[in-house]
């Protein structure tokens, strides 16, 4: 959501958008405590609200409006100032050994296309190469109804292989909002998947063969005023007998 919100305003505000990578960043870090994989016995530490994200970095004023993303050795840097964009990586790079990639193109699987209309953003490559040549059941580009309140399938027999491609398809929410209903439904059998829940994630991957290219689109010039649709159903749910609302 972070990286989502970063580029919509940076296609709407005209911010330069780049990206670099910290190289070894797992070995800058330096441990002054004992370290346990399991917590010893009788300790007990809850969870404390943060003021702040230790992953998003803003920097307002009145000459330069900067926003940096970290996600583990990945740094998305958006800026209205590209002259400030270098200064910060030079001073990174004082301090790590970093890796410029320039304008932003390609972030943690996703493509970052600008044009002078705005931003649009896919992820063709990671449907590619982690979902659709996943499952050979998928093979053939074929659509299907599949109905998925059918209780009298069995057990499906690899639920490792569902598990992991419900995973990966839990991913593509991030430019694919059209599939999140989906996979919410698939996402609720992760421990007993049946063989009709695996035809409806074989039904999905086909839906993605169909539709690669598919994506978010940000334009320039927006107004970037918040929209919300809401629709809901009365008991449609023939398993839970629940009514589903729905909000975009």
């Amino acid at each position: 959501m972070t990286v989502r919100m970063v580029v919509a305003i940076s296609a709407t505000k005209g911010w330069y958008l780049h990206q670099f990578d910290i190289n070894n960043a797992f070995l800058h870090g330096y441990l002054d405590e004992t370290i346990y994989i399991t917590p010893p016995e009788g300790y007990q530490k809850a969870h404390q609200e943060q003021i702040y994200d230790h992953y998003l970095f803003i920097l307002d004023r009145p000459d330069c409006f900067m926003v940096l993303v970290v996600y583990v050795d990945d740094i998305l840097l958006a800026s209205s100032s590209e002259e400030k964009i270098r200064r910060v990586k030079d001073f990174l790079h004082d301090k790590f050994i970093i890796k410029d990639l320039g304008v932003a193109k390609y972030f943690l699987g996703i493509k970052i296309a600008r044009a002078f209309t705005g931003m649009y953003i896919t992820q063709r490559k990671y449907i590619t190469d982690n979902i659709t040549n996943l499952s050979t059941a998928a093979a053939t580009l074929f659509v299907s109804d599949w109905n998925s309140n059918d209780e009298n399938s069995g057990l499906y027999h690899d639920p490792s292989a569902y598990r992991r491609l419900v995973g990966r398809l839990i991913y593509l929410n991030f430019t694919r909002t059209d599939l999140t209903y989906s996979v919410n439904i698939l996402s609720q059998y992760m421990q007993a998947s049946t063989q009709n829940q695996w035809n409806g994630v074989v039904h999905l991957v086909k839906y993605l063969k169909g539709s690669l290219n598919q994506g978010l689109f940000y334009p320039a010039h927006n107004n970037l005023i918040l929209k919300a649709f809401c629709d809901v159903d009365w008991a449609k749910c023939t398993i839970t007998r629940r009514s589903i609302t729905r909000l975009c």
